[in-house]
């Protein structure tokens, strides 16, 4: 009996010492802070236009869609070219068939960012009132009938 009567002892001295209360003396709140970095570059654009043609035959294993296809062709252009974006990209899509494979021919200008520096004043002041003159779409209005 006396070892039952210790045992209970532990038992209620665990459960009573393993759980703890935590009280909050403080509070946080979310701040709404935006913080802008602008940074600005040139573009040099090559008076070349380049292109890249990507074949493949049809492959039942293949599960690669068309437009990933169509981004790994734009990828190895842009190395080929040394370019970092492609101007005025153009693609020509030809699927041969059902089991006939396909074709992808992308051609554009390449181009590559140079000068990086931040904005200045006057380009800040010639982007907004470039934004000014983007045409905002109108609400349309909406009625209800009783």
């Amino acid at each position: 009996m006396k070892l039952f009567d210790s045992l209970i002892f532990v038992v209620v001295i665990l459960f009573a010492t393993s759980c703890t209360t935590i009280k909050h003396t403080s509070a946080s709140y979310d701040v709404d802070t935006h913080i802008y970095s602008c940074t600005v570059a040139d573009l040099d654009v090559s008076l070349q236009k380049v292109e890249k043609t990507y074949t493949w035959s049809y492959n039942p294993f293949d599960k690669t869609s068309v437009n990933t296809k169509k981004h790994n062709t734009v990828a190895e252009l842009l190395k080929e070219a040394n370019a970092d974006v492609l101007v005025e990209p153009q693609y020509i899509i030809r699927e041969f068939g059902l089991f006939g494979g396909g074709s992808i021919t992308v051609t554009g200008f390449p181009a590559k960012y140079l000068n990086f520096h931040k904005m200045t004043k006057e380009e800040a002041d010639v982007l907004s009132s470039t934004i000014d003159k983007i045409p905002q779409k109108e609400k349309k209005k909406k009625f209800i009938f009783f």
